[in-house]
């Protein structure tokens, strides 16, 4: 279920910039960008231990950098950036516990998979 949920969610997250002009279509995927790792901040905030809240900000400093570079300068890097964000959701909860409710991780790599590839083939 969480899979369906992820594809449909991401199709609808995909509507919005297919309205807006070309530079606002940027800023809206670089927002989805930098919201998506945002999300695993406040799962390590649940568990309330420095050392996870600190990994989880460097991920998050790291996807960030990824997607501001592309925003900035190369927008397939942006959309690059949340496609990478998707794999890493695959190794996430094996590698940093954070209270991360089980479904969470597919339902995001299917999420940040089909919004990445919906954003290659509807905008320019």
């Amino acid at each position: 279920m969480s899979l369906l949920t992820g594809v449909i969610l991401a199709v609808l997250a995909a509507i919005p910039p297919t309205l807006l002009i070309p530079s606002l279509q940027t800023a809206y995927v670089y927002i989805v960008a930098l919201a998506i790792p945002a999300i695993y901040i406040f799962f390590a905030l649940r568990k309330e231990d420095h050392l996870t809240i600190k990994k989880e900000a460097m991920v998050f400093g790291i996807f960030s950098l990824i997607a501001s570079v592309g925003y900035f300068f190369y927008f397939p890097l942006l959309i690059a950036s949340i496609g990478l964000h998707g794999f890493w959701d695959l190794v996430h909860s094996h590698d940093v516990d954070s209270r991360i409710p089980k479904w969470y991780p597919p339902f995001c790599f299917v999420f940040d998979i089909t919004f990445a590839v919906l954003m290659i083939t509807l905008l320019d």
